[in-house]
C-alpha cells in the first residue's frame, strides 16, 4: 500500500493495459499459431507432442508464489521493487523472440525442442513481469479505482488473447511472413516493457511481512479448499484453448488424422486463416461467458454460477462430440468457448473474495491461488498428452481418442464441486444487501 500523496494518472492505466494486451497476444501465439506453424514444417505432428509443448509453456507460472515474494522483498532505490523485475523479464522475453527465426531455418526438425526452450524462457519472463505488474498495481492504485484498472487491464489481456492470436494467424495466411511475427513480438515486449518508466515509482510503502502472511494462509484448511478447488478448475482450459481447433480441423476434414497423429493433407494448404477463425470464435465465447457468469455471480449467487459453469462446460464438450455438419460444429465450439467464459468468471468471483479476508496480503494469497490454477493446467495438458500417447496402442480411431480425452478431463474437472461444497458459503458469497448494488446505483434517479 502506499501513502496518500502519491498520485495515480490515467496514463498508467493505459501503460499497464498495453503489457497486459502483449501478454494475452503471446499466451495466444504459443495455443493457436505455433502448433499450426510446427505442422506446416513438419508436414505431421503428435498430438502428444502438442501437448507436452503446451505442458512446458505453462510450467513458469506455477512459480508465481515464488516471484511474488521476490518483487515484494527486492527492489533498487531508484526504480522501486516492482519496475527492475518488469523491465529486466519483458527484456529477457523479448530478445529471445529474436533467436527464433534463425534458430527454426537453420534446423526445422528441432521445431519442437526450439520453441519448448524459448517457450519455456519467453514465458518465464511474461510470468514475472505478470506477477510484478499485479504488485505494481497494488502498489500505486488507490483503492477507489482498483476495480476500474483492474477490469481494463484483464479486458486488455482477453483482447489480446481473444483477438491478437486470431490477427497474427490472418496475417500469416495472408502475408506468408510468420517469421516477420516473432521480430514484432520481441520488439513489442522490449519497448512496453520499457514505458513503465514512465511511471512514477512510490518513495515509501508499508512493510508487508510475508513470512507471517504465508504461515497465516497455509495454515487455514479452509484455504486449502480454495485451492484444491482452483486446481480442478482449471483441468479443462488449456486443452480446449490448444486441442479444440485442432479438433474442428479434424472434423472439417483440413487435416488427415491417423490415431494420434495429424498429417497436412496437401503440402500447399493454408491452415493459418481457417484456425484464426476457430480461435475467434472460441475467444468470443470466453469473452462473452465471462462477461454473462460475472454478473450472475455478483447478482444472484456464486453458487449458482460456480454449479452453472461446471454443468455447462461437461455438456458442452460431450456433444462438440456428436457427428454433426461444420456449421453446428461451430456452433458448438462458441459454446465450448463461453462454458470455458463462465468457469473463469466464476472462479474469480469465488477466488477474489477469499482474497479480501488478508488485506495485508492480498497479491499473495491471489498469487497462491493462480499457483494451484496454473498447476491444474499444466495437469490437463499433461493428461491429454499421455492418452494420446498410450491410447493409440489400442485404437487408431481418432475420434475415439479425442472423445477419451473430452470425458477425462470433463471428470477431472467436475470434482472441482466437492472442495467448492465444502468452503463456508458466507466466505464467497456477496453480502446480503450488496448483491445488485451496482445496478442499484445505476437506476437511481
Amino acid at each position: 500500500m502506499i501513502r496518500e500523496e502519491y498520485e495515480y494518472k490515467n496514463s498508467y492505466t493505459l501503460i499497464f493495459g498495453l503489457l497486459y494486451l502483449t501478454q494475452g497476444i503471446i499466451h495466444s501465439t504459443f495455443a493457436s499459431l505455433v502448433p499450426i506453424y510446427i505442422l506446416t514444417l513438419l508436414g505431421s505432428v503428435e498430438a502428444a507432442d502438442v501437448a507436452n509443448l503446451g505442458t512446458i509453456v505453462m510450467l513458469p507460472f506455477i512459480c508465481k508464489l515464488i516471484m511474488g515474494i521476490l518483487t515484494d522483498k527486492i527492489g533498487t532505490q531508484k526504480l522501486g521493487r516492482r519496475k527492475p523485475w518488469i523491465i529486466g523479464s519483458t527484456l529477457f522475453a523479448g530478445i529471445s523472440w529474436f533467436f527464433i527465426p534463425s534458430l527454426v531455418l537453420a534446423n526445422p526438425q528441432a521445431a519442437f525442442l526450439i520453441f519448448s526452450l524459448a517457450g519455456l524462457i519467453i514465458m518465464s519472463g511474461v510470468a514475472m513481469s505478470d506477477t510484478a505488474m499485479d504488485g505494481y498495481i497494488l502498489d500505486t492504485c488507490p483503492p477507489w479505482k482498483l476495480g476500474t484498472v483492474n477490469g481494463t487491464c484483464w479486458g486488455a489481456r482477453s483482447l489480446g488473447v481473444i483477438v491478437g492470436g486470431p490477427a497474427i494467424l490472418l496475417f500469416v495466411g495472408v502475408t506468408d511472413q510468420i517469421l516477420v511475427v516473432f521480430y514484432l513480438l520481441g520488439i513489442l515486449t522490449i519497448l512496453f516493457g520499457l514505458i513503465t518508466l514512465c511511471i512514477e515509482t512510490p518513495k515509501e510503502y508499508e512493510k508487508m511481512q510475508i513470512v507471517e502472511h504465508l504461515k497465516i494462509i497455509v495454515k487455514s484448511r479452509e484455504n486449502w479448499k480454495v485451492f484444491a478447488f482452483s486446481f480442478f478448475m482449471a483441468i479443462t482450459d488449456g486443452v480446449v484453448f490448444i486441442f479444440l481447433a485442432l479438433y474442428v480441423l479434424i472434423r472439417a476434414g483440413l487435416v488427415n488424422p491417423i490415431g494420434a497423429t495429424i498429417n497436412l493433407l496437401d503440402e500447399d494448404v493454408n491452415l493459418f486463416e481457417p484456425q484464426a477463425f476457430i480461435t475467434l470464435i472460441t475467444g468470443l465465447g470466453i469473452l462473452i461467458g465471462s462477461i454473462v457468469n460475472g454478473k450472475i455471480a455478483d447478482v444472484k449467487s456464486r453458487r449458482m454460477a460456480v454449479g452453472g459453469a461446471l454443468i455447462f462446460k461437461s455438456v458442452s464438450l460431450l456433444i462438440i462430440l456428436l457427428p454433426v455438419p461444420i456449421i453446428v460444429l461451430l456452433i458448438l465450439a462458441l459454446l465450448v468457448g463461453i462454458s470455458s467464459g463462465f468457469s473463469t468468471a466464476s472462479y474469480f468471483a469465488v477466488a477474489t473474495q477469499y482474497s479480501k479476508k488478508y488485506p495485508e496480503s492480498t497479491s499473495t494469497y491471489f498469487s497462491i491461488s493462480l499457483s494451484f490454477i496454473n498447476l491444474g493446467t499444466i495437469l490437463g495438458i499433461s493428461l491429454t498428452g499421455m492418452i494420446f500417447r498410450n491410447i493409440t496402442t489400442f485404437t487408431q480411431d481418432t475420434f475415439l481418442i479425442y472423445a477419451v480425452v473430452f470425458i477425462s478431463i470433463i471428470i477431472l474437472n467436475d470434482l472441482a464441486i466437492f472442495p467448492f461444497l465444502l468452503m463456508k458459503r458466507e466466505n464467497y458469497e456477496v453480502p446480503k444487501g450488496e448483491q445488485g448494488s451496482e445496478f442499484r446505483e445505476l437506476i437511481k434517479p
